[in-house]
């Protein structure tokens, strides 16, 4: 990865990159060229949005600053995870839906043999 400049310096991105946990390095190598869009300012107020706990508008902020191929790449990831999230949640209202008719129709029998008496 060639040099990159920010806030007037010259860095050596890669080796930044990799002196990171390897378990976080793709990350941040995808993200790099949208912080390095932004000015220093702009960076301690994304940092100081996630302190805040507003992680929605720092990914927004993050994210504005990729470009279309990217954001497009960003928008497919996403709406997988969502998918994933949603079907997982389909097979556990399903499961608990199951769960509680089962319950229902051996309290029915239950109930059947009272109404009986």
């Amino acid at each position: 990865m060639p040099e990159n400049m920010f806030n007037g310096k010259q860095i050596d991105l890669a080796a930044i990159i990799a002196s990171l946990p390897e378990g976080i390095q793709a990350e941040v190598n995808k993200y790099a060229p949208a912080l390095l869009d932004m000015t220093y300012e702009e960076i301690w107020g994304w940092i100081h949005l996630i302190l805040a706990g507003k992680q929605r508008e720092a990914y927004q902020k993050l994210i504005s600053r990729l470009s279309h191929e990217d954001l497009l790449t960003e928008w497919a990831t996403v709406n997988e995870a969502w998918f994933a999230a949603n079907t997982k949640n389909a097979n556990r209202i399903d499961t608990v839906t199951e769960a509680i008719e089962a319950i229902l129709r051996a309290v029915m029998s239950l109930a059947v043999k009272l109404v009986l008496l």
